[in-house]
């Protein structure tokens, strides 16, 4: 999610209009009288920026559109966990693991890393509390 994110913030920063993009176009040089006034309509080139924002607030669009069908697809792809029996972790994607002298973690799924009681050793262990270690008595 953060990626999705960090990537949508980037394509907003490229929606910015460039300085070159600012400037006006200006109407090809057309002989003039000395210091006569040049003759813009502000309504046209305010339609004119309009129509460039909105082709690419629409670009942007689509781009997010394909961003959010990636995220969802990568969160479809999630792995997850679950105890197979008291000592062993399994995964959606067919991967197992002993724990060990440890017992498997029944909320999560996975394999436990240390002990604050013998209720959560395994195979004839009992828990050193101190050390927090599953070990052979």
């Amino acid at each position: 999610m953060y990626r999705f994110l960090v990537l949508l913030v980037g394509l907003l920063l490229l929606a910015a209009p460039t300085a070159a993009e600012v400037q006006l176009q200006r109407a090809p040089q057309v002989a003039r009288p000395p210091g006569a006034a040049i003759a813009v309509d502000p309504q046209a080139v305010t339609a004119a920026r309009i129509n460039q924002l909105t082709a690419k607030v629409k670009n942007l669009q689509n781009q997010v559109s394909g961003l959010q069908s990636q995220v969802k697809d990568l969160g479809a792809r999630q792995i997850s966990f679950q105890c197979v029996d008291p000592r062993t972790s399994s995964n959606n994607r067919g991967a197992s693991e002993d724990c060990w002298p440890y017992a498997c973690e029944a909320v999560q799924g996975v394999c436990r890393t240390q002990c604050t009681s013998s209720d959560q050793c395994v195979g004839g262990t009992v828990c050193d509390i101190p050390n927090r270690l599953c070990v052979v008595p």
